[in-house]
């Protein structure tokens, strides 16, 4: 008896405790239910004026949907938009450290995680590898094809030399998408994030980055010489986002996130009206009425596509254009005076 009531209260003050536990398990559930129901709200990660008067930008929506998002500039609808989705066609770099301190599964799993989204990738994806270590090395071409890209992976072994050529694997990859007619361009960067010999700095690779169009999403390794600055820096400038993992974590998640995310992830331009020195209100919306707004300012003297040659250049232009026939005339009238005085004797 008087051994009973101890246990009794015991297990009477034990019940008390599991309900408070499965009450708080229950709201806990909610809360985390009611979290993963609400949606990534639409963004626009990039605005590119490096074209204008074409505007380029990068939007990324809460959910995938079959409609590109609606466009406004200055509460008006922008004009000659053109939309591309990256989920069902793109040209990807898988540019992969092969590096020292990638040694052992590390780099192990990056390969497998790497031939796995190879296999599942959709057809409309072209895919070329890059690797860095001491050197940068393109190892295969694009190609929608699974063949080439799949050897080049198989080939990848740790470098015996020392040194992490970071910053020069994504110009090289950048100069390599330059040349695909997709809109679609993507770098996605397996590393630790470690940079040591690079003859590129970082502002050189983000450039170069940039001026392909190119989306860089890094999948770091958190390892002991795990270095995510630089690779924060690529994603952020370029409208995409970083991956972590652990070096002994297989990454097939990291690459089914990044697939996810080009679902979701549009790349659109438009021609602007706005003149120089003025400013561009965006608004964006989803299909489900979500909206993104920002404000970029046009400089005063913007920089202009490539394919139009700045004032100073046209002048220098002109200048030798009529240097040259007044050149021309002068030799035609001097050649007219010989001829005349042959004549005359």
């Amino acid at each position: 008896m008087y051994v009973a009531l101890p246990i009794m209260s015991t297990m009477r003050a034990q019940r008390r405790h599991l309900a408070a536990l499965i009450a708080i398990i229950a709201l806990f559930g909610l809360s985390a239910g009611a979290s993963a129901s609400k949606t990534t709200p639409i963004r626009m990660t990039q605005v590119d004026l490096r074209d204008y008067p074409t505007v380029h930008l990068t939007v990324v929506t809460p959910v995938v949907g079959g409609l590109p998002p609606a466009l406004a500039e200055n509460g008006a609808p922008a004009a000659g938009v053109a939309a591309e989705n990256l989920g069902s066609r793109a040209a990807i770099v898988l540019a992969i450290d092969r590096s020292q301190s990638m040694h052992g599964q590390t780099l192990t799993h990056a390969l497998s995680a790497s031939r796995a989204f190879l296999a599942s990738k959709p057809t409309g994806y072209q895919v070329s590898v890059v690797t860095f270590a001491s050197q940068a090395l393109l190892l295969s071409p694009f190609s929608s094809s699974n063949s080439d890209a799949d050897a080049a992976l198989r080939s990848v072994a740790i470098d015996p030399r020392i040194g992490t050529t970071l910053y020069d694997s994504v110009v090289i990859a950048a100069h390599d998408l330059q040349s695909q007619g997709s809109a679609g361009r993507v770098i996605i960067l397996i590393t630790d994030g470690q940079e040591t010999t690079s003859r590129a700095t970082l502002d050189q690779a983000i450039a170069a980055a940039r001026r392909a169009q190119a989306i860089v999403y890094p999948i770091a390794i958190r390892d002991a010489t795990f270095t995510p600055r630089p690779l924060q820096a690529l994603a952020a400038a370029t409208g995409g986002r970083m991956f972590v993992a652990a070096p002994d974590e297989p990454l097939p998640t990291a690459y089914r996130l990044i697939t996810s995310q080009l679902r979701r992830t549009w790349q659109i331009s438009y021609y602007t009206a706005v003149r120089p020195g003025g400013s561009i209100d965006l608004t964006v919306k989803d299909s489900g009425g979500e909206t993104a707004r920002r404000t970029i300012p046009i400089p005063a003297v913007p920089r202009t596509s490539q394919s139009a040659l700045p004032f100073t250049q046209l002048a220098i232009a002109l200048v030798a254009a009529v240097g040259l026939a007044i050149a021309v005339a002068l030799i035609r009238t001097a050649r007219a005076k010989r001829i005349a005085r042959h004549d005359l004797y």
